[in-house]
């Protein structure tokens, strides 16, 4: 749980002069360096406040000897749970407090009583929706997509009670069903599109312990099933709702794999793909839903505890900005791979529907964020669906999923000295338990404006800038959400120095500031809000969706990024730190310097590696040497290759080769995104993907055509600061 600022405006007049995202990025259920303390209230119940529902927490205060205990958030005093009751110490802290941690530290997990369950826990459930249409046999999606599932299938959370079930589509509907007395799996097909109806009410979700020699089979026959099939046909919008008839009863995961434009039945979608409106004030509307199908069915999804996680493995347009609707409003993810063949593709497909499946994941989950008087929310960004005014229902919750809250001011000023933050999330875990993960931040109250700003924390202001991008982007237009990136930035700058300092020539900048001007910068040519006819709209509709449950660290590598010069690097990188250094990753990779994000900074006869959270880059310069290439992607290197099926190899015999192993792996540990390595050779096609992401260079669209060192002249001009370049 991340604030933007660790010190907030006492007043509206403050936060309204600096414009500063008020806020922070939570990931509930984050992995954890340290075990997170589990809480037993046993008979005393949860304790939290009467008035506002606080959970308590290490910023309560007791009075009375301990019998009573000051509420944080609103103030109200509450009477301590006889069985809860501590004396307090001479300094007024409770006798127990060694024993408490609910009062020590600001992350605990609850064991939730019998009350907090609407109904008992259900088994986790997994189906699988998946598209058998020929587009989808001949890309090799199929394949690939039966041959992970069947390869985790003993990974799966929940067993022994894990139910799974299976629905393939093309112009109908297929059922099977995985009774387990049967000798093998029996398919059932639905061909009525317009009022789809279950064939068999029993036994198309199994228990995967009872029913796995069936799936095996069926996993195994499905590719050679469809091996022939000529039907081009898409039906998602019926299979969704067969879907839906198959778990309604007990909710859990649907996972979808789509390689087409549906094209039958309800939810069938037009293509509204093109060119011509790219570059324009139009455009936008291509990042807008075309109808409200697939809204509703998530909304009626999300009602049932059903989470959809949708994997778009497609050749041409596939509206992602539609379909989107379905994981944006159940709590699910959006994986895309534009183009989709298993030689580029696969691995990143089968890496990220495994992690899918297999991580810690939470179900039946509703989230709240309470914050102190004075203050409230004003804006949620992440993958949810708002019930009621302020609660987040989350079908599914993950290690990976994250939401963030921007904050303004209720009132004209804050009367408390300290402002209060607190997340809950109630969830049900893979095992059938009933928790409740409670984070709690504190952020001190300041007055001025410059108090303010010395307690920024950058990164995760600029996450909020970017998420506020993406919103504004989808409303009104690509341009206006650059403007409103620039302005921010400027009115930041401007409102961290006193107005009567403007008279007395440039100032030094807040060294928690120095980097906003470039982050901002690199946010208006990030492929998120650049302007130009370089991005499609399915890929720009993807990155919309994707910011928005964007975390941290994420978006600080997304919006600058990574490049290292490989080439030159010092003898320790790649290896692991030593003598309390800090590295990269779980195993402490020592990492190159960074360099600038300028075409100038790059040799022709170098090899750099660039990532951007989402791609990792590896660029070999035209006259770098021939032993480079050999070492990286084996015996002739690069010549007469088709960069698009080059992969680095692993080769524990060259030193080089292993380093470079090692800090493509530390890049990409945690990530929930598999970030594959695109080759790029000096002057190649994708060589400007690669140039797109130097956004100190200058970029080819109205707005984007200052380098860095220009953009920060300007902004030193408007705001008397020295802005570093």
């Amino acid at each position: 749980m991340r604030m933007s600022t660790g010190a907030v405006p006492k007043t509206r007049a403050v936060a309204q002069q600096l414009k500063l995202p008020i806020g922070c990025v939570i990931s509930p259920l984050a992995d954890s360096p340290s075990e997170v303390p589990v809480v037993d209230y046993g008979s005393s119940g949860v304790v939290r406040c009467k008035r506002c529902r606080t959970y308590i927490n290490p910023f309560v205060q007791f009075i009375d000897g301990g019998r009573r205990w000051k509420c944080n958030i609103c103030g109200f005093t509450n009477e301590v749970p006889h069985q809860y009751f501590s004396p307090l110490d001479g300094a007024g802290v409770r006798e127990d407090i060694a024993k408490r941690p609910e009062l020590v530290k600001g992350e605990v997990e609850i064991i939730a009583p019998a009350e907090y369950m609407v109904r008992p826990p259900q088994a986790a459930a997994y189906l699988f929706v998946i598209d058998v249409s020929y587009a989808a046999v001949q890309s090799g999606m199929l394949y690939v997509t039966c041959k992970t599932i069947k390869s985790v299938l003993d990974k799966l959370p929940g067993a022994p009670r894990t139910h799974i079930g299976f629905i393939t589509f093309d112009s109908a509907v297929h059922f099977y069903n995985l009774k387990s007395s049967l000798s093998q799996p029996q398919m059932l097909v639905m061909p009525d599109l317009q009022e789809p109806f279950l064939p068999a009410h029993d036994d198309l979700l199994a228990n995967l312990n009872e029913s796995r020699a069936l799936v095996d089979q069926l996993l195994d026959e499905l590719p050679t099933m469809f091996s022939k099939t000529n039907n081009v046909e898409v039906a998602l919008g019926p299979a969704l709702q067969c879907g839906f008839k198959v778990m309604h009863h007990i909710g859990g995961k649907m996972c979808v794999m789509l390689s087409s434009l549906p094209s039958s039945g309800p939810g069938r979608l037009k293509m509204r793909d093109s060119a011509k409106f790219y570059g324009t004030p139009q455009e936008h509307k291509l990042f807008a839903p075309q109808d409200g199908f697939y809204r509703a069915r998530a909304l009626e999804m999300s009602r049932q505890q059903i989470s959809v996680d949708l994997f778009l493995c497609s050749q041409k347009y596939v509206d992602v900005a539609t379909l989107s609707m379905l994981p944006k409003n159940t709590s699910g993810g959006l994986y895309f791979y534009p183009g989709f063949h298993p030689s580029t593709h696969g691995e990143k497909f089968s890496v990220e529907l495994s992690s899918v499946l297999t991580r810690r994941t939470g179900f039946e989950a509703v989230m709240r964020v309470r914050c102190s008087k004075g203050m409230k929310v004003s804006q949620f960004h992440g993958n949810y669906f708002v019930r009621g005014t302020d609660l987040l229902a989350l079908p599914n919750v993950s290690s990976h999923s994250t939401f963030s809250v921007e904050l303004q001011h209720e009132s004209e000023a804050l009367g408390l000295p300290v402002l209060y933050v607190q997340s809950a999330l109630l969830y049900t875990t893979s095992t059938g338990e009933r928790r409740i993960r409670v984070n709690t931040v504190a952020a001190s109250v300041a007055s001025r404006a410059e108090d303010v700003v010395e307690k920024v924390d950058i990164d995760t202001a600029c996450n909020l800038i970017a998420k506020r991008a993406a919103l504004l982007s989808v409303k009104s237009g690509l341009q206006e959400a650059r403007k409103m990136c620039e302005e921010t930035c400027v009115s930041i700058l401007r409102g961290s120095r006193p107005a009567a300092a403007f008279s007395q020539g440039l100032q030094d900048i807040a060294p928690t500031l120095q980097l906003l001007a470039l982050y901002v910068q690199s946010l208006q040519k990030n492929a998120l809000i650049r302007g130009g006819t370089e991005i499609s709209a399915d890929q720009r509709a993807f990155l919309l969706h994707r910011v928005s449950g964007m975390t941290v660290p994420v978006t600080r590598v997304n919006i600058f990024p990574r490049m290292y010069a490989l080439h030159s690097m010092p003898s320790n990188a790649g290896l692991p730190a030593k003598d309390g250094q800090v590295g990269e990753s779980s195993k402490n990779i020592v990492m190159p310097p960074f360099m600038h994000l300028a075409l100038s900074q790059i040799s022709a006869n170098g090899v750099y590696l660039l990532e951007d959270g989402l791609n990792i880059f590896l660029w070999i310069g035209r006259a770098a040497p021939g032993g480079a290439s050999v070492s990286l992607f084996g015996p002739n290197g690069l010549d007469n290759k088709d960069l698009s099926q080059v992969r680095l190899i692993r080769n524990p015999k060259d030193s080089m080769n292993m380093r470079i192993n090692a800090m493509c792996d530390a890049i990409r540990e945690g990530r929930e995104m598999f970030q594959r390595i695109h080759v790029v050779r000096q002057g190649s096609p994708i060589d400007r993907l690669f140039q797109m992401r130097l956004v100190e260079d200058r970029a080819p669209f109205p707005g984007g055509q200052r380098s860095y060192q220009e953009f920060a002249s300007s902004m030193q001009k408007l705001t008397k600061l020295k802005i570093p370049h």
